[in-house]
């Protein structure tokens, strides 16, 4: 809680302040007043005993007015007291919140950065699994991983050839690039496969790409499709961070690492 020691020192001087001048202004004259008044009174005593009535009349006058200057001043005191307690009551309550203001912001400034700091932990760690995937699995990579692969690929393209039959109507030559090293015979098998999805291709032509990595990719025209180790990771790595994020599963585009290209393509 924070207190304006500066404003409650003004308020103390402006009502000692008050009280001077009300006792200066006010009450002064009005006990002299009085005092005067008291002396005619003893002096109309002396001079006549039968004004007695009259004086105490008077007297009781005084008396009345007297009271009636208690009680006002009695108001004034009060109204005092609870101007100085709703201030005081006001002051805290500004402080309160301001403090509780304050509170809650830092509160969200350390929960954000909570959550940056995490999300950079998070973002390394699954950094540094995925390269020493991709690093294990390059490694490994031989004829029967990526005769696996070429399954799997073809087996893609005869999914999305029943899914979209135009996209597949080329009649020109059609090109596999392969990642890895294959034998002579996956190569042919490749060849008779992809006759089968492009059935109208003048050509089919295999060749070998050491810079792809384990993938392969068949370039038809203007459009090509690729499957490789890394496009995979690179999905898996996507689909990590959105389900990290708390995304739903309907926003995660992971493709398993098959890729379509169309206009340019080559």
């Amino acid at each position: 809680m924070l207190i304006d020691w500066f404003t409650v020192g003004a308020q103390i001087i402006n009502f000692l302040i008050l009280i001077w001048l009300l006792k200066r202004l006010l009450y002064g004259p009005i006990l002299r007043a009085m005092h005067e008044r008291e002396e005619r009174v003893r002096s109309r005593l002396e001079d006549a005993r039968n004004t007695r009535r009259e004086a105490e009349e008077e007297l009781q006058r005084l008396q009345s007015e007297r009271q009636e200057l208690e009680r006002a001043r009695e108001e004034h005191m009060a109204q005092a007291r609870r101007e100085i307690k709703e201030w005081k009551d006001e002051a805290m309550d500004k402080a309160h919140a301001e403090v509780e203001e304050k509170r809650a912001s830092w509160q969200q400034a350390v929960r954000q950065e909570r959550e940056r700091e995490l999300e950079k932990m998070r973002k390394r760690i699954v950094g540094q699994v995925l390269t020493v995937s991709r690093r294990a699995l390059a490694d490994l990579a031989d004829e029967s991983l990526e005769r696996k692969a070429a399954d799997k690929f073809l087996s893609e393209l005869r999914r999305r050839k029943a899914e979209d039959g135009d996209g597949f109507v080329h009649a020109g030559a059609v090109t596999l690039r392969i990642g890895g090293q294959v034998s002579e015979e996956t190569g042919q098998r490749l060849r008779r496969e992809l006759h089968e999805v492009f059935p109208e291709a003048r050509n089919i032509e295999v060749s070998r790409d050491t810079d792809m990595g384990l993938g392969l990719t068949v370039v038809a025209g203007d459009r090509k499709w690729d499957w490789t180790l890394h496009g995979y990771l690179r999905d898996l790595e996507q689909e990590i961070f959105a389900v990290g994020a708390g995304e739903t599963d309907n926003k995660v585009n992971s493709g398993g690492g098959f890729q379509t290209e169309a206009g340019g393509a080559g």
